[in-house]
């Protein structure tokens, strides 16, 4: 996995689990892909293009899909349980990944940034 080293810096257990796991899933769910460590998170980008980044807190694995799909899916983030800030989905340790909730977001993510020649969105 590309994200070994990075993974060996999360000091609590559950959390390295629980991203080590949702890492894997991204890849395999989507080859197509590029894994790459930016700003020391782990991301997915697509064409050059920014899909999805994850980070590690200690308590809470964080998701970043950019705000845009953030504000999109604010209801089924709420109705997942999961906290949101402005930029972040918040998982807690204890908590469940959704894994279709991600996949409607990664999905998004491509569809929407379909030809994008930059790396983030500009609105």
């Amino acid at each position: 996995m590309p994200f070994e080293n990075l993974l060996k810096t999360i000091p609590t257990p559950e959390i390295r689990a629980k991203m080590r796991e949702i890492l894997s899933w991204v890849q395999r769910e989507y080859p197509r892909l590029t894994p790459v460590i930016k700003w020391s998170q782990p991301m997915f980008v697509l064409d050059q293009t920014f899909i999805i980044a994850f980070s590690a807190a200690k308590h809470h694995l964080n998701i970043a899909p950019e705000k845009k799909t953030l504000d999109l899916f604010k209801d089924p983030i709420k109705q997942a349980g999961y906290h949101q800030t402005t930029m972040l989905i918040q998982v807690k340790k204890h908590q469940t990944i959704d894994y279709p909730l991600l996949k409607a977001i990664i999905d998004y993510n491509i569809e929407d940034k379909k030809g994008m020649k930059t790396f983030w969105r500009h609105d």
